[in-house]
């Protein structure tokens, strides 16, 4: 399965993050395949590393040299995927790919603007301008969501 920055380019919703992601179920055999083919003079990766993966459902990189494209391999878990719970997440920052941003609002105010410009502090990597915009009254209601304390059981 193709996911990330190519999988949403192909649905329309273009953005580059010179990376593919494959969410894959292999087996030894077709993770031999794949590593086969990835053979070449500037194509890096760590065979005995992709295996280890494999075994604990976990994930490896191969990067082209060439053209600094990289491929996240991610081996399937054994279980049903899981969205991770909201519950107290407004406790767990700092948030953003680069930890840039301290707390919900600040996220949320960094959508209303559609993303951090390139040559703002706080980018790290490529600016997302076609990320969904929130009104100021939306931002508000959103952090107080995600402010509300956890229930008692």
């Amino acid at each position: 399965m193709l996911v990330d920055s190519v999988a949403s380019s192909h649905h329309g919703a273009r953005r580059a993050t010179q990376d593919i992601d494959i969410v894959g179920d292999s087996t030894f055999t077709s993770l031999d395949a794949f590593l086969g083919s990835m053979q070449g003079d500037d194509v890096h990766f760590d065979a005995d590393v992709a295996q280890d993966e494999f075994k604990r459902h976990g994930q490896f990189n191969v990067i082209d040299g060439s053209t600094a494209w990289k491929v996240d391999v991610i081996f399937r878990k054994p279980r049903a995927f899981k969205t991770p719970s909201l519950r107290n997440v407004s406790k767990t920052g700092p948030y953003g790919h680069g930890g840039t941003m301290l707390d919900p609002k600040a996220v949320l105010s960094m959508y209303q603007k559609a993303g951090l410009m390139s040559d703002d502090p706080a980018a790290v990597g490529t600016t997302e301008v076609w990320v969904a915009t929130f009104a100021e009254t939306h931002i508000d209601a959103v952090v107080q969501f995600l402010q509300t304390p956890e229930p008692t059981p």
